[in-house]
Order: C-alpha cells, then structure tokens, then sequence
C-alpha cells in the first residue's frame, strides 16, 4: 500500500473522529509541523502549543480539505497562521510601517552566498535578525514560500514584503560579511 492511498484512509477515518486514525496522522507530521512552528516563535512550549491547536483546527476542518495529498502543505499553511498569532500576541511584528515610500525595481538584490558558511552558521545569523526580517527569510527560505503566500499568510501589502524580505536579505549580508 503506498503512504498516499494510507494517508487518504487515514484521514477518511478521521473525518469520522476515529482518534486512533487521528493519533496516527499526528504521528506521522507532528515532528515536521513543530519544526516549521519554533523555527517562527522560537519558544519550545509556544511550538507545541501551535502544533497541538493546529492538529485541533486541521482535524476539524478536514471536510474543507478537497485534495488529501495537499494535506501536509494544507497543515503546514495552518502552523505557519498560528505561529504568526502567536507572535503578534507579543509583539508588533509585521505591522505595516505607515508612510513609507517602497520602490520596487525589476532587478533583486544579489542572492545570499552560502558556500562558504555552514547551514547551520547562516541560521545562527538568520536568528540574530529583527524579529520581522527573521519571520519573513524563515518563511521564505526555509519554508519555501513565494512573495504571495507570506502576503497571505502575514496580511503585508506585496511592496512591503518584497521590501521587508530585501531589507532583510542585506542585513544578513552583512551579518555575514562580518564572520566571512
């Protein structure tokens, strides 16, 4: 039987409350899901939280849910909402900045170069960033989402996070330059 007839069972299963169906979903992306959440409010007990509410919304939801083979990116979209709320529960991140000028040319800046620092060395950096310019590179680079899914996801015009994301990318620029 292959994973994708499996998790297509398993999550009819679930649409019936079956909670051992359920416990078996969870197992299977609950690693991945609380990866993506503290990579975003990096707090342990605030990424199992997200994970356990976005499981609780997933499972709810399920009927909404018209691809099952989307069900990983569909859950990864629900973390990745929760775990931003959380934020904003703390603090003013990603609040639009009033009265600012963005000039968006065609050209993007030069892409970070990486090879000669260790992954984990470019994370190291990415985590010494404003929390704002931190959210949106994790988003990007390491969730993988485009300019039009974190305007979705963080509710930032497009002009302000291409120029976010840009801001950001220099700052580690430079962070990086530093340590190069």
């Amino acid at each position: 039987m292959s994973s994708s007839i499996k998790i297509e069972q398993l999550l009819e299963q679930c649409k019936q409350n079956n909670r051992l169906a359920q416990m078996n979903v969870y197992k299977a992306y609950c690693n991945a899901m609380y990866n993506v959440a503290f990579r975003i409010v990096k707090n342990d007990a605030i990424a199992e939280d997200v994970v356990q509410e976005a499981f609780l919304t997933a499972f709810t939801d399920l009927n909404k849910l018209e691809d099952y083979n989307a069900f990983g990116s569909w859950l990864k979209k629900i973390v990745t909402f929760k775990s931003i709320n959380e934020l904003r529960k703390d603090k003013n991140v990603l609040t639009p900045l009033e009265g600012v000028a963005y000039k968006l040319t065609d050209s993007e800046p030069e892409e970070i170069n990486i090879t000669n620092l260790k992954i984990q060395e470019v994370f190291k950096f990415i985590n010494e960033l404003k929390d704002n310019y931190r959210l949106l590179l994790t988003l990007h680079f390491v969730e993988g989402y485009d300019y039009d899914e974190i305007v979705e996801i963080t509710g930032l015009s497009y002009a302000n996070c291409r120029t976010t994301i840009s801001r950001a990318k220099e700052s580690l620029r430079k962070k990086m330059a530093i340590y190069a």
